[in-house]
């Protein structure tokens, strides 16, 4: 969304690039609470790595909030990115940023291996979750 002044974020990221990042972030809570308090079901998509999640969850203290981690395999990852009429990984490797990822986020929420799922089965999946453990994802707003 930034175009003047964009800071790309890398392994090792600029502090500016994290203001971008946190600023994104912020933009999409601020959003998301603003439709929830008018009345709508919201979801927020986004890549949340390590503490970033728990950061945003916190931004949304007050809000009932479902956490929904999908993570496909390495590779079915390089797959999908091969498909894209974009580069999602361009300052990473797919391989270095799955470790991470996988090791620093909290294992908060319903996690979600979508290897082998499409998306409408994925939807099923989570669906599914919530109704075996008595919890509709859609009663949280967000």
């Amino acid at each position: 969304m930034i175009v003047s002044g964009r800071e790309e974020m890398s392994a090792t990221p600029s502090p500016e690039a994290i203001r971008q990042l946190r600023l994104r972030y912020q933009l999409a809570v601020d959003a998301a609470k603003t439709y929830y308090n008018n009345g709508f079901s919201v979801v927020i998509q986004d890549n949340y790595y390590g503490l970033e999640l728990s950061h945003v969850v916190d931004l949304l203290q007050g809000y009932p909030v479902r956490e929904i981690v999908l993570c496909p395999t390495v590779k079915v990852l390089k797959e999908r990115e091969l498909s894209r009429g974009k580069t999602g990984y361009a300052n990473f490797s797919i391989e270095s940023l799955y470790l991470e990822f996988m090791a620093r986020t909290p294992r908060i929420g319903f996690w979600l291996d979508t290897s082998d799922l499409t998306p409408e089965e994925s939807v099923n999946e989570i669906l599914n979750y919530y109704a075996v453990n008595n919890n509709d994802p859609f009663d949280a707003g967000l």
